[in-house]
């Protein structure tokens, strides 16, 4: 008498595979309300005076972001960038030796548009209070201001619950000094 099973596992494991396929492909798109997201911007913070002293520092922010879609189109969100490495300061194209490190939080209304599967576009817009932390040969010294902040994103889904995220930020725009900048995030749904 043949023994079949030889031949029966491989049967089994095609079956068992093309099922699993089938149920994922199948899974529907989870859409519940809340949503997190963890990610790295490289920000830009530069400004200039009236006297025409210019300086620019590229200090870079780790953000937590976390919102609720109170509507299919529009979530309330709120950011938090926290400055994890100092910048040198250049001021009108010479290193002085001072550094700045930027943080800011934000509360933001983003709406959002599905623009193809698994794929969406949208915008923030907002007020961020932003504190900037600078140190040099002479000391140190550090503000706090707030102002209304923007963005611009895309979020590529790479499974139902979980997104890639391409961002365009600008936590501060105010009295000449300006803090924009690209970043990159891993989103949750939840």
């Amino acid at each position: 008498m043949k023994s079949r099973t030889p031949m029966a596992l491989p049967m089994l494991a095609a079956a068992l595979f093309t099922l699993t396929a089938q149920a994922q492909s199948q899974t529907p798109e989870l859409n519940t309300p809340w949503f997190a997201e963890v990610g790295y911007t490289a920000l830009t913070f530069k400004g200039q005076d009236d006297a025409g002293l210019s300086g620019k520092a590229k200090p870079g922010v780790l953000t937590v972001a976390g919102g609720y879609r109170v509507h299919p189109n529009i979530a309330l969100e709120s950011v938090f960038g926290l400055g994890i490495n100092k910048a040198d300061i250049v001021v009108n194209g010479e290193n002085n030796g001072a550094t700045a490190k930027v943080s800011y939080l934000g509360l933001f209304v983003r709406p959002s548009w599905e623009v193809s599967k698994g794929v969406e576009i949208f915008g923030r817009v907002g007020y961020a209070l932003t504190r900037v932390e600078a140190a040099g040969p002479l000391g140190s010294a550090s503000d706090s201001e707030g102002s209304l902040a923007l963005g611009l994103g895309l979020n590529v889904a790479v499974t139902p619950q979980s997104y890639i995220q391409a961002t365009w930020t600008q936590p501060y725009k105010k009295d000449g000094l300006r803090a924009a900048g690209f970043g990159l995030a891993y989103g949750m749904k939840f």
